[in-house]
């Protein structure tokens, strides 16, 4: 059970992230969201980033985060990471995108299955936890980062390395 000073802790830690002040006073007392099966949890965060995305432009409003360009919080820092170590003809405009889906939040994708932001690129995806503790023993998503990890530029640097082999591993090519 994780104490209520590590949750308060996390929480401070995902709005840093996603630069979203005050985002957990909205809901109010804590209620456990619906149960989806990754599969749909994962299709769920796609939809809604996109749904979220497309609402803003239409309505004329900035919003703070676009999947294939991400600019909130620090997303930016943490996309480049991964982004540098893709092989440089991913990076021009021709080949599949790197995006970045945001899953903090009530939603099954964050409670139940540990992912609170994950990278797709080329019909793959990598999932990452963002947590305080130091280390933390159980986790579901293929990576952690750490406060520790964000503020270290060669830990930042060798995370990004593992998400963009990983992702290219998955995709059937060669791992940089």
């Amino acid at each position: 059970m994780v104490s209520q000073k590590a949750l308060l802790s996390g929480r401070a830690f995902e709005e840093k992230v996603f630069g979203l002040e005050g985002f957990w006073d909205k809901f109010g007392p804590y209620a456990e969201p619906d149960y989806f099966t990754f599969e749909s949890s994962l299709q769920d965060i796609i939809l809604c980033n996109w749904g979220m995305y497309a609402h803003s432009l239409e309505r004329g409003e900035r919003y703070r985060h676009n999947p294939i360009d991400p600019w909130m919080g620090e997303t930016r820092r943490i996309w480049l990471a991964v982004k540098n170590f893709l092989p440089s003809t991913v990076r021009s405009c021709d080949n599949p995108p790197l995006n970045l889906y945001v899953s903090i939040g009530r939603n099954a994708f964050d409670h139940f299955h540990g992912v609170d932001f994950f990278f797709w690129w080329n019909g793959v995806f990598v999932t990452v936890d963002i947590t305080t503790l130091k280390s933390k023993n159980e986790y579901n998503a293929d990576f952690l980062l750490t406060q520790y990890d964000l503020d270290d530029r060669c830990r930042l640097r060798s995370f990004g390395r593992g998400v963009a082999s990983l992702l290219i591993e998955k995709s059937g090519g060669l791992t940089v």
